[in-house]
């Protein structure tokens, strides 16, 4: 609660009680309405931008990618057969970022275990 205060008026000589302006209540209601939606904003913005709230979609995207093997280098609909050729030269638990030649495709990549297919000389997959 507020303190209630007076002030003495000489003329009557008595205490009156002050009286705050409408002007100063609209305005004080004003700049907490303002002071709270910069807030909410603001800490919406920072827990959507970090790993704290996950969407149903990106904890998807993450298991797909998560386990993501290359088996084929033709067959393949995120990678081209450069950028897997590229893969393919990172060595074992090294982190390698691998862009396309016209820099618009850009992956960063971890190389946990690299195993090789035996592949016969005269295939067309060689």
């Amino acid at each position: 609660m507020t303190k209630v205060k007076y002030y003495y008026d000489s003329e009557t000589l008595s205490y009156r009680r002050i009286e705050p302006k409408k002007g100063k209540k609209v305005v004080n209601i004003s700049l907490f309405v303002l002071a709270a939606f910069l807030f909410g904003g603001i800490c919406l913005l920072i827990l959507l931008n970090t790993n704290l709230v996950n969407t149903p979609k990106e904890l998807s995207q993450a298991r797909e990618l998560k386990n993501y093997e290359l088996t084929d280098l033709k067959q393949n609909e995120i990678f081209t057969e450069g950028i897997i050729k590229r893969i393919f030269l990172t060595k074992d638990n090294q982190v390698d970022l691998i862009t396309n030649s016209n820099l618009t495709k850009n992956f960063l990549v971890l190389a946990v275990s690299t195993k090789y297919k035996n592949t016969n000389l005269s295939s067309k997959f060689f």
